[in-house]
């Protein structure tokens, strides 16, 4: 038990050090840096930095997240945008302490190549106990084409990791409202593209739990109404 705790642990650093590693490879850790955009003004990727530019020097608005001011007769919610409206939220109610061209995007990519690779391994634990086979197999996940093809922009796309959270919790041994609650909100906060494959996922476990009898009829209209 003491030696599958000390690999665990060392497997979260090996993870850790896996998200450098890519963002170095494919940004450069000078870009990294919270503080230069230069490699963001391109294409969509452009549009998204000042999307969020415009949203953080705004005031807060109700709905949460409105963004009016963002181009004539196109300002509307962050949550129809690219700009992970998680981080947006929370970086805008630091917006007094934190520099005029501060953004999130370069911490965002090396946060999906570490939950990638580490939610990936959860997940293969769920079908074998060896973890050297699960950290092997991790790497495909971390390799995989449509993942590292989101790095070209519409950086919210990488959040693969939240469908293999979803996942996990599908194929948990119990159904557990709350943590797909917990799921599906968090994705909301992140992509609504990868929310839509969340929900998916959702009415899929909510179906399978009823068939087999684990969840009532009362419980899973409660579930599917609150989805």
């Amino acid at each position: 038990m003491v030696q599958q705790n000390q690999n665990k642990a060392l497997f979260h650093l090996y993870f850790l050090g896996v998200g450098l590693f890519f963002v170095w490879l494919i940004l450069g850790f000078e870009n990294l840096s919270i503080y230069k955009n230069n490699w963001l003004l391109y294409d969509d990727v452009g549009s998204d930095l000042i999307i969020w530019l415009y949203f953080k020097n705004d005031i807060w608005r109700f709905p949460i997240g409105n963004n009016p001011n963002f181009g004539l007769d196109t300002g509307s919610s962050i949550a129809f945008t690219a700009v992970i409206p998680f981080f947006a939220l929370i970086f805008k109610a630091l917006k007094y302490i934190i520099p005029g061209n501060f953004h999130y995007f370069g911490f965002w990519i090396f946060i999906c190549f570490v939950l990638q690779g580490q939610l990936s391994f959860f997940m293969l634990e769920r079908i074998t106990k060896n973890q050297w086979i699960c950290l092997f197999a991790s790497a495909f996940f971390i390799l995989s084409p449509p993942f590292l093809w989101r790095l070209w922009g519409h950086y919210s796309l990488m959040g693969h990791w939240l469908i293999i959270l979803a996942i996990i919790v599908y194929y948990r041994p119990h159904f557990s409202l709350r943590i797909w609650i917990f799921t599906i909100i968090l994705t909301a906060l992140v992509n609504a593209y990868i929310l839509a494959i969340v929900l998916t996922l959702f009415f899929m476990d909510i179906a399978f739990r009823f068939s087999s009898k684990e969840i009532s009829q009362k419980l899973a209209l409660s579930s599917l109404l609150k989805g």
